[in-house]
């Protein structure tokens, strides 16, 4: 059977041609991760078999969180692990839904981590595009799954709020700005009263941000308007007022 490996929301087969993961944009499966080598791992299928070989990286390449030395025969749910990013192994046929629907949300769970804390350090150098360059892709997956599902993980949410207004604050980019509404619209969540305030000051600094996101974060909230607290009624007019201050 054909084998492919499923990195974030897509899988890659791999055919008879030498398949290379790596930062390189030569590569089959280009990884946007500082800790991947240009040239990290080689995925080969002959004979029925598919394996996996160190090309020297920098920081190994570990199958099921054991290091391979020289090369390793792959099998149907095998996790590759290649710097801070994980993919799937997966065998053609007989692969159960479940499987492949859970397997990309883990793997990104167990990245965001290590990942989030190279970003945590770009932040507190005020260093917003090496943060979004750590991160975005990952962030920007989450979304998806937020909008598709209307649900993420339980303490992701927050900590992906977090990671999008941080970087919004020192990249003073407005598609962050848009994500945090699209993310809390995807939910029906409120923002906190210091996530708006936030906002209040990023406005006045970054042009682009949409008003119909945020018209759409404001109506999505709508249904629930009417169990909020004075409190947060007072955080909803907030937002609504956001919109005249968005160029």
């Amino acid at each position: 059977m054909a084998f492919a490996v499923r990195y974030g929301n897509r899988d890659y087969p791999i055919g008879e041609a030498r398949f290379i993961v790596g930062r390189s944009e030569s590569c089959e499966l280009c990884l946007e991760d500082p800790m991947a080598s240009r040239n990290h791992a080689e995925l080969v299928f002959a004979d029925g078999a598919l394996r996996v070989s160190d090309m020297g990286s920098r920081n190994g390449v570990f199958v099921n969180e054991e290091k391979v030395e020289g090369s390793r025969q792959l099998e149907h749910g095998d996790k590759i692990r290649i710097g801070s990013q994980g993919m799937l192994v997966l065998r053609r046929g007989g692969i159960r839904s479940d499987t492949l629907a859970q397997a990309p949300v883990t793997e990104r769970l167990q990245a965001f981590g290590i990942l989030g804390a190279l970003a945590d350090k770009a932040l507190a150098m005020g260093n917003g595009a090496e943060a979004e360059r750590i991160l975005g892709r990952q962030l920007e997956a989450l979304l998806e799954q937020a909008e598709r599902e209307h649900t993420l993980e339980a303490g992701i949410f927050p900590k992906v709020s977090s990671y999008a207004l941080r970087i919004a604050t020192t990249s003073r980019k407005a598609k962050w700005i848009d994500f945090l509404f699209r993310l809390h619209a995807s939910h029906q969540e409120l923002m906190d009263a210091d996530t708006v305030n936030e906002l209040y000051g990023l406005s006045r600094k970054v042009t682009g941000a949409s008003r119909a996101h945020l018209r759409a974060y404001v109506a999505a909230l709508g249904p629930k308007a009417a169990t909020f607290s004075p409190g947060e009624r007072f955080v909803l007019g907030r937002l609504e007022g956001l919109e005249a201050l968005l160029n």
